[in-house]
């Protein structure tokens, strides 16, 4: 199982115009070999592979001997990997839309934003390697062109949490180059499963836009709406961010004045600022259903289909743009994948069962209320049954009980005990 742990690097002004140079280097790398693709596929040439481009990087670092001075590994991934996978994404949207463009190049506007170290090699005697952390230093190596006495650059280094497992790749990235980000990714030994029949607390989990969690048990977790509070004062700064001197049609030689820049900086945070609560918020939910819980049940919701205009046959789909920006907002799906990568940690289970009608079936009867809409308060139809709860609860109770019967009980499986505490 892999892992990545983030942290911040504080370097001085040289080490920072030596990244900077880096990163032009890798932009330079990135738009060449995506103009010979293009070349390629106008010409109707078959394009060249990752090993063929590989070969012909050696070519253009004697062409461009600034390049020598960028630790190479970093090269090598951009032709290994990025381009690649650009190239790929065009072909998949192009099936998709024949009028696709071509992949833009990369400019000094700020769209590259990271690279890569691909590996970290260090021999039996610790002496070959490129980077390492030594007392909370972040040591990382420069190309063979640079002198010895120059090679290596020290900067402090600040992680969110400690080390686990052995490093596999290192990642520097930035923006606007305000805080430099970097992040490990760790190969860690993962947890075997429980069995089945060790499982005690067993929860079934409703996610929403107005509840953004409900449980079988009454727990709720309202939408605390951060995007929308702070949806005035985002327009307000991408209102005034209009206002500056900037270029306003193609082939306008307008430059982009400074206030440009910091009005544009003051949004970006400002956009940075909303995503961490809302990162931190999924963070503390999840941590909390997972150590509580062995056995977790989710909706296997498909958030892209959700928010798509057509369905499946082409045909358009009723849906308000502010139910799916809506639904956007609350980012369900980051629920999802921070509930899968907790329990994997910790060896626990989860599940995910069909969201057909959870809301609508009664949980006591199973009869399914055609006419609930919007309403949020779930009564049951049937006159017999005097079973009434709020919605969410109830779909939270179906879905675990749906998760508890796929799963199977007793020889070896779930208790049945499981199904009376639902």
């Amino acid at each position: 199982m892999r892992k990545t742990i983030q942290g911040k690097i504080y370097p001085n002004q040289k080490i920072r115009k030596i990244l900077e140079t880096n990163s032009r280097g890798c932009q330079k790398v990135y738009n060449h070999f995506i103009k010979e693709r293009k070349k390629c596929d106008k010409n109707k040439q078959k394009q060249p592979n990752k090993y063929e481009q590989k070969k012909q990087l050696k070519e253009f670092k004697d062409t461009n001997p600034e390049l020598k001075n960028i630790q190479s590994q970093i090269l090598q991934e951009i032709v290994r990997v990025k381009v690649p996978n650009t190239w790929q994404k065009y072909q998949e949207h192009k099936k998709i839309n024949s009028q696709a463009k071509y992949p833009r190049m990369k400019t000094d506007k700020g769209w590259y934003s990271s690279f890569s170290y691909p590996q970290r090699t260090i021999d039996k005697n610790g002496k070959q390697w490129v980077f390492k952390i030594e007392n909370n230093n972040l040591i990382i190596k420069q190309g063979s062109a640079v002198k010895k006495s120059e090679r290596e650059l020290k900067t402090p280094l600040k992680l969110n949490q400690p080390i686990q497992g052995e490093i596999k790749t290192l990642t520097i990235s930035w923006k606007n180059w305000d805080k430099i980000l970097v992040s490990f990714t760790c190969e860690i030994k993962e947890k075997p499963k429980m069995p089945l029949n060790e499982v005690e607390e067993a929860r079934g989990e409703d996610r929403g836009s107005i509840n953004l969690m409900a449980d079988n048990k009454g727990w709720r977790v309202p939408n605390p709406e951060y995007w929308k509070k702070e949806e005035e004062l985002i327009n307000e700064l991408k209102r005034a961010l209009s206002k500056k001197q900037q270029p306003r049609f193609k082939g306008d030689k307008t430059k982009l004045s400074k206030n440009h820049a910091k009005a544009k900086r003051k949004l970006v945070k400002e956009c940075q600022r909303l995503t961490n609560r809302v990162k931190d918020r999924n963070h503390k939910i999840t941590r909390r259903i997972v150590d509580k819980n062995d056995l977790i049940v989710y909706e296997d919701l498909k958030m892209k289909k959700m928010v798509e205009k057509k369905n499946v046959k082409g045909k358009k789909r009723k849906i308000s743009k502010y139910t799916a920006k809506g639904l956007q907002e609350v980012s369900l799906s980051m629920i999802k994948d921070f509930s899968i990568y907790k329990a994997k940690e910790a060896g626990k289970w989860i599940w995910f069962v069909n969201p057909q009608n959870t809301s609508k079936e009664c949980f006591e009867c199973g009869m399914i209320n055609k006419e609930l809409g919007k309403k949020r308060w779930f009564v049951c139809v049937n006159p017999k049954c005097d079973y009434e709860n709020d919605r969410d609860v109830n779909a939270a109770k179906n879905i675990l009980y749906q998760g508890i019967t796929e799963l199977g009980t007793g020889h070896g499986r779930l208790s049945p005990r499981l199904l009376e505490r639902v």
